[in-house]
Order: structure tokens, then C-alpha cells, then sequence
């Protein structure tokens, strides 16, 4: 999930985006709104709820959404049953923020091993050395959840994890829609983003020879 602000936008408010990646890791558009209010969980809920009646397949087990922390989409991520998985760079951001690195502890770059460790052991072994000796660290994420933010712990068969920043160029190419036109003209111009997106993967999807997703 992704999310813009108002900045220089002729329409204020807030924009809410659920872009996909598909087995070629590009990206999709496939939901969009717009709200004159800020994040909250009501806001949110309503539009995860468009979301899941609207595409096929949203919420199963076999699927995987990556989002950040903010506090309207937590509060409602419980009543979900795929995997939910938190985008790393806005988890190293918050975690750079809380807690202040020194010479002798780098929070961010034990973070960082963790996410991007290969295995278990691995991980367990960058957990024992710089993560138990601090117990405000070591709460903060046990509160997150290891099946949240670290590839080793994910469910089987899901992709690595995934960052919302991977889709800034899509979802650029929405707010500069957005700053340019004022309301029917910008859905107008998403809709046709999406429908270019939509032709190029099933293009793609014909040449495919093997099952590579449920």
C-alpha cells in the first residue's frame, strides 16, 4: 500500500494506492482514492474493504501486502488473513529516529543484517550479538514481529520483502497526475496509466511456460 499527501496538489487531501507486482517484478496500479481527510482507521477501512471487493483473490493466504506502520492501517491489518509484511525502509527510518546509534551500536545496520540475512541461523546469530544486549531494542522488534520484516521468517512461498519505495516511480507518475488536473481529468488519467499497465503484463503473462504464483 501507498500513500501521498497534498503536496502542490490542485485536489488536498490524502491518496491511497494498492499496487501490485507481479511474478516479472513490475508494477500495477489496481486501486485508487481519494480522501479529503487524513489517515485514520476508518479511512483505511474503507478503502481496504473497496479493495477486497473489488479484486479477486486480495485477501487469502496465498497472497502478500507490504505497508508501513501507520497506525489507521494496524488497526485494521488484524482481520486479514494473507501475509503482512512491513516495508523496511520505513522501519529503518522509524528505528534511526528512536534510537540513536553510537560507535559501539549501530541500530540501523543491525536492522539491516537482520532483514537481509539468508537464513535462520544467520539471523538468530545477528539477533544474539546485537540485538539481546538491548532490551528496548530487542522489544521494539518482538512488538513488530520477525514474520513481519524478515525474508527467512516469512511463510512459504512468499517473495523477499518488499519495500513501498520500489513503486515510487509509479506512484510519482499519480501525484504529478494529481498536481497537474483538477479532479475528473486526474482519475481520468490514472485510469489510463492503469489500463497501459494492465495490456503489458497480460502481454507478458502469455509468454509465461510454468505456474510461478498460486
Amino acid at each position: 500500500f501507498k500513500k501521498g499527501g497534498a503536496y502542490y496538489a490542485k485536489i488536498p487531501g490524502v491518496m491511497k494506492g494498492c499496487i501490485m507486482t507481479d511474478a516479472n517484478n513490475q508494477t500495477i496500479l489496481i486501486a485508487i482514492s481519494h480522501g479529503s481527510k487524513e489517515e485514520s482507521t476508518k479511512t483505511w477501512q474503507v478503502f481496504l474493504d473497496d479493495v477486497m471487493g473489488s479484486v479477486t483473490n486480495f485477501n487469502t493466504p496465498e497472497s502478500g501486502i507490504c505497508s508501513d506502520r501507520d497506525g489507521g492501517v494496524l488497526n485494521v491489518s488484524s482481520q486479514f488473513v494473507c501475509a503482512w509484511t512491513y516495508c523496511y525502509a520505513h522501519v529503518k527510518r522509524d528505528i534511526a529516529a528512536k534510537f540513536k546509534s553510537t560507535p559501539t551500536r549501530d541500530y540501523v545496520g543491525a536492522f539491516t543484517n537482520l532483514v537481509f540475512s539468508k537464513t535462520i541461523p544467520e539471523f538468530q546469530a545477528i539477533w544474539r550479538d546485537y540485538v539481546i544486549a538491548d532490551s528496548e531494542f530487542k522489544d521494539y522488534l518482538e512488538e513488530i514481529g520477525r514474520a513481519h520484516f524478515a525474508p527467512v521468517y516469512f511463510p512459504e512461498g512468499k517473495h523477499e520483502n518488499r519495500t513501498t519505495n520500489s513503486i515510487e516511480g509509479l506512484w510519482s507518475t499519480a501525484l504529478h497526475l494529481r498536481s497537474e488536473q483538477c479532479v475528473v481529468p486526474f482519475f481520468a488519467g490514472v485510469y489510463g496509466v492503469s489500463l497501459k499497465q494492465i495490456a503489458a503484463a497480460r502481454s507478458r503473462a502469455a509468454s509465461w511456460t510454468m505456474v510461478l504464483t498460486p
